[in-house]
């Protein structure tokens, strides 16, 4: 790479402090690449490929640290993306040169404008626009990935959206607040699991509740009992909610 492509004052600082560690952690960058992915969003994919061009020279110093560092976020993003498909092979064959190919450039110009190239040729179509079209992106993933840590915020980062105007947006098309949405989509996924006698504390990880007791509350809130005594009570009725 040459000099030009680093900034003037981390160039020379080889190591990296605290504060940039976490800024530019490839692991960060991953989880926002592979979500971009996995929207199919062009304009999220560009937005964390241009974060990384230009948090990673200023936390890296080095040509092969700064190169590693993408091939890590690659590599993350690539493997996590191929876990949710059927074609994990296929998907493998056609983009693993994203990971592979970072180091052949000899400029971060270079590997930065070949990777959105990849990355564009992979998502296939540019943004289409509407808010219908983001409304029903935004609802298929949360209907594919309900049982993570989704947050309103993360979402508003991958759309390009402030968070309070798409929580509202958000809202205006469901009828629902986020958190609401996402409360009773979980919760309804959990009375199926409870209804295979699966106990209380595994349904709730399962779900994306962490914490058991608050998932308790969460489902005596929308379901008028408790985790348990819905299960009893759909045990005792053969497995049938009534």
């Amino acid at each position: 790479m040459l000099p030009s492509d680093l900034h003037p004052l981390e160039a020379m600082n080889t190591g990296m402090d605290e504060a940039s560690n976490k800024t530019a952690d490839p692991v960060r960058y991953a989880e926002k690449l592979y979500y971009a992915l996995d929207m199919a969003s062009r304009e999220a994919a560009l937005r964390v490929l241009k974060e990384m061009a230009v948090q990673f020279p200023q936390a890296y110093g080095t040509e092969a640290a700064i190169k590693a560092a993408f091939a890590q976020t690659f590599t993350l993003a690539l493997n996590k993306y191929v876990a949710g498909q059927d074609q994990s092979r296929a998907v493998l064959e056609d983009h693993s040169s994203l990971i592979t190919d970072v180091y052949a450039y000899s400029t971060l110009g270079e590997l930065v404008d070949h990777s959105v190239e990849h990355i564009l040729q992979w998502i296939g179509q540019t943004d289409s626009g509407g808010k219908e079209i983001i409304m029903k992106q935004m609802l298929d993933f949360i209907h594919s990935h309900y049982n993570e840590n989704l947050r309103l915020e993360l979402l508003a980062d991958m759309f390009n959206y402030n968070s309070g105007y798409l929580g509202k947006l958000f809202k205006s098309h469901t009828g629902e607040a986020f958190n609401a949405y996402l409360d009773k989509l979980r919760i309804e996924r959990a009375r199926e699991l409870l209804a295979q006698g699966i106990k209380v504390h595994q349904v709730a990880g399962r779900v994306g509740y962490a914490n058991a007791d608050y998932f308790h509350s969460k489902f005596k809130k929308y379901a008028g009992m408790s985790p348990s005594s819905y299960r009893n009570r759909v045990q005792k009725n053969g497995g049938t909610d009534g």
